[in-house]
């Protein structure tokens, strides 16, 4: 059940992460935006570092951190390629499984291990996640020269299930040192990435209130992450946090007033019914 709280908060604040970060892409451009949530979590991740400091750091845990980082920041921009053509719904959704995906898979290779329940489950959570994803009109877009935007996404969740993977290979000695270095790399190659296009590094005036949430909602959810890998429960915080795009949608409904259609409700209730099923498994 903790793994299941675990993924839960995981989930809800990847889909705040998400959904800020929507709303600031608005007045300013993604990239920026992107840039500006790698870099503000890199003196609160310092700080966390020297409250609770590495007992033992290799240059391994360093680099694998590093990898994390370069993972994230290249999922990120091959994540927005994809978006392009629109369909974002599913696209996310798409991204979102593969990114839970990859890790999960790695956690049961390493031995963690989910009952029969637990498995049902899983699938009854992707099913969900691909149902409030829907919206009239992605076949068309999907099919033909678009489906290459759905290689894009998988690749981009792969990318992100590699980087919680090189988030969870250091032992958990180095404390949240691997997660330091991973935002450091993250937000490095994102300014070299800037200073290439005629993009400003820092947001606008009347954006920064906004713009400043999903960098902060996005490092908490990796140290919920962290927290679940100490505990050895990478696999069900991986499957559970894939709902993310759910919580995404539910802000959408409760703040800006979108409309939930009923393939999308049943996909809420679905997921309900697929934690469940995991916590009891």
């Amino acid at each position: 059940m903790n793994g299941v709280l675990l993924g839960v908060v995981s989930a809800i604040l990847i889909g705040l992460s998400n959904f800020t970060g929507g709303l600031a892409s608005r007045k300013d451009a993604s990239l920026t935006v992107g840039f500006v949530g790698q870099a503000i979590t890199v003196p609160v991740v310092a700080a966390a570092l020297i409250v609770a400091p590495a007992s033992h750091l290799s240059t391994g845990d360093l680099v694998a951190g590093a990898i994390a980082g370069l993972c994230q920041i290249l999922g990120v921009r091959l994540l927005w390629q994809a978006l392009s053509a629109g369909a974002m719904g599913l696209l996310n959704a798409i991204s979102a499984l593969a990114a839970a995906s990859v890790p999960a898979v790695w956690a049961v290779v390493r031995g963690e291990r989910m009952g029969p329940v637990a498995w049902l489950g899983v699938g009854l959570a992707a099913s969900a996640v691909v149902l409030v994803a829907r919206s009239p009109g992605d076949e068309q877009l999907l099919a033909g020269r678009h489906r290459r935007q759905v290689y894009e996404a998988a690749g981009a969740g792969a990318l992100f299930g590699l980087g919680f993977v090189g988030l969870a290979l250091p032992s958990r000695t180095a404390s949240v040192a691997p997660l330091l270095s991973m935002r450091c790399v993250a937000a490095l190659i994102g300014a070299f990435m800037i200073m290439r296009t005629s993009k400003p590094l820092w947001l606008g005036a009347g954006n920064r209130r906004v713009g400043l949430l999903p960098g902060l909602f996005g490092g908490a959810s990796l140290l919920v992450f962290l927290a679940a890998v100490h505990l050895k429960l990478t696999a069900v915080v991986s499957i559970v946090q894939g709902l993310s795009p759910l919580a995404t949608a539910t802000l959408a409904f409760l703040i800006l007033g979108q409309r939930l259609r009923h393939i999308q409700l049943s996909g809420l209730g679905l997921a309900l019914v697929a934690t469940l099923l995991i916590a009891r498994g």
